[in-house]
């Protein structure tokens, strides 16, 4: 606690310029006698405070002083400050405030918006405005402190049933946020949608951290079975938006035929029929049958 106060002490001198003891006190919510013992030990450390009496004194920095900026280059830090405005989805607004006013305190030349960013990282989606879900903040604690978590997963085809898991990240990934976490019962790691988290039990049991290899992303590795499709195309105008969502495939324009390697799920199925009558799936016969299925749900839906 006392280099946490300590630290924030001098951030304030560094933003603030000239402070008060008691508007010290007041911010981090210890007495005055406490401010001016921690004052004290930031000079004996070689910080140079200068104190001014009278109406309109306090302490202050001395102008000589500045944070060693020479970890950062100008232009890194103006990257990590914009990379921080690019996030607010994602990060805490007020840890995101907190890691900005640091950054800034590093060099007083720092300025994300001094010079146009090369790229803008926007990642809501288009005609909606998503917010972060408040139950990450309980879950991000979970994380951080290893603590199991009691969970009532809802399945996409409605089934719910209870699980035990470990939680070790927060993913976001398509405009929904997931829980990266080890399930007790399938004994693997599995990547649970928070939104279908119906129900949730922070537990006092730990457990010990699992190593993962973040950079290969192990979240993005699917357990639904892949299989090979023939899809026919009619309409040239849909091929771009078609491709785009297959990723690797295999084209033959002059037969109009596409080749692709998909995992079977029910995504999988609601996107071919949403290209209606602009496509056809040639093969696998099984794949034909289940979407023909899907449709005559849908049919009778309407009788």
């Amino acid at each position: 606690m006392k280099n946490y106060i300590m630290f924030g002490i001098l951030l304030a001198l560094l933003n603030k310029k000239r402070c008060t003891l008691k508007q010290l006190a007041e911010e981090f919510e210890v007495s005055t006698k406490t401010i001016s013992r921690y004052v004290e030990a930031l000079s004996i450390s070689g910080v140079p405070i200068v104190s001014y009496s009278g109406k309109g004194g306090g302490i202050e920095l001395a102008n000589t002083f500045s944070l060693n900026n020479a970890f950062f280059s100008k232009e890194e830090q103006n990257t990590l400050l914009f990379l921080l405005k690019s996030n607010e989805l994602l990060i805490d607004r007020e840890l995101n405030a907190t890691i900005t006013e640091k950054l800034k305190c590093i060099t007083s030349n720092c300025d994300a918006d001094e010079k146009a960013p090369n790229i803008c990282v926007d990642m809501l989606p288009w005609y909606q405005n998503i917010k972060p879900d408040k139950r990450c903040d309980e879950f991000k604690r979970c994380c951080f402190e290893n603590r199991k978590l009691e969970i009532e997963y809802e399945k996409i085809d409605g089934e719910k049933n209870i699980r035990i898991i470990e939680p070790h990240l927060i993913v976001f990934k398509e405009n929904n946020f997931y829980l990266y976490a080890f399930c007790e019962e399938k004994q693997d790691f599995r990547l649970f949608k928070i939104s279908r988290i119906r129900n949730y039990h922070m537990l006092n049991d730990k457990f010990t951290r699992k190593k993962i290899d973040y950079q290969s992303k192990p979240w993005n590795q699917s357990h639904f079975k892949h299989i090979d499709i023939i899809i026919q195309y009619f309409n040239e105008n849909f091929l771009p938006e078609c491709t785009e969502w297959l990723g690797d495939y295999i084209i033959d324009k002059s037969r109009k035929i596409i080749k692709t390697t998909q995992p079977f799920n029910q995504w999988l199925l609601t996107k071919l029929i949403s290209y209606e009558n602009n496509l056809k799936v040639i093969s696998p016969s099984f794949l034909i049958d289940e979407i023909k299925q899907y449709c005559d749900k849908i049919r009778n839906l309407y009788a």
